[in-house]
């Protein structure tokens, strides 16, 4: 299975997200992780090329989407789950149960449309059979309450909690966020994986104007990650981590991308009020 397991990473420029096809070269299933819908804020308008994409990688190779799946609420793009069920409508959409933790601290901030807005609320160690392919689901919080991360084959697909070593992990200040659970994540799951098993990254922001990178390997970030390597202990990281998280704006896409994603990527509530009630977050 491992031969035929293959990964195709997709690189959004504006919001610097990756998403993830996974895919049996053989029996052609597939599932997907964070896709994008792409948002202007210039001119209010939505956009289709990342979900275009995607699709036409799917048709081109014949394969059959089983799962739509996301790590987290994301905070800085659209996720196109909702869109993109449209178009596969036999594949099902799936986040962390703990969704609903972050869900319940926004609903009294943003108009709240859709409260089944994802067809699955994955839990800890839950194995999704997509035909030939397995997904194991590992909670994996700190960044927000409800992050998970999918481990297929031996490919972690992690969101948000980590990400190339040169750029270290991801903000704990959003509500539900968590440094000390972070660490935990991170050294208790991620790290306890075997060395050679790779990490795919929701993000990258090249630092020093590097090229894009999207993989690592879990012994690459035990070495390296700058801010959570094997030397540094819980303390030090959740130092770090509070400091480094004070001197971080708000992103971009904040209140938009969470009236939009905490509808699993339902944009009607954004059309219906013209965004007027939109309720500015501060972190």
């Amino acid at each position: 299975m491992a031969e035929e397991l293959k990964v195709q990473e997709f690189f959004d420029k504006d919001t610097s997200t990756l998403s993830y096809i996974i895919y049996d070269s053989v029996t052609r299933d597939g599932v997907i992780v964070d896709s994008v819908l792409n948002y202007h804020p210039e001119d209010q308008s939505i956009s289709y090329e990342s979900i275009e994409m995607l699709l036409d990688f799917i048709n081109s190779n014949k394969l059959k989407i089983h799962y739509i799946l996301d790590t987290h609420i994301h905070a800085d793009h659209f996720t196109g789950a909702a869109l993109l069920k449209e178009s596969l409508p036999s594949s099902q959409t799936g986040i962390g149960d703990l969704d609903e933790t972050s869900r319940s601290y926004f609903k009294e901030k943003f108009p709240h449309f859709n409260d089944l807005p994802y067809d699955l609320l994955l839990k800890e160690n839950e194995v999704l059979s997509a035909g030939s392919v397995n997904i194991e689901v590992l909670k994996t919080p700190g960044h927000t309450a409800s992050c998970v991360s999918y481990k297929i084959g031996e490919n972690i697909f992690t969101g948000d909690v980590i990400f190339i070593p040169d750029s270290g992990t991801g903000r704990c200040d959003f509500p539900g966020g968590d440094s000390e659970e972070m660490y935990h994540s991170i050294k208790g799951k991620l790290y306890s994986l075997p060395d050679h098993y790779n990490i795919y990254v929701g993000h990258d922001y090249s630092p020093n104007n590097r090229e894009m990178k999207f993989k690592t390997t879990v012994k690459d970030e035990l070495d390296h990650n700058t801010h959570l390597n094997k030397d540094i202990d819980v303390d030090k990281f959740v130092s770090m981590r509070s400091s480094r998280d004070k001197t971080l704006n708000s992103p971009r896409l904040l209140n938009e991308s969470i009236y939009v994603n905490i509808n699993g990527g339902d944009i009607r509530p954004m059309l219906i009020d013209n965004k007027k009630s939109i309720i500015k977050l501060e972190l």
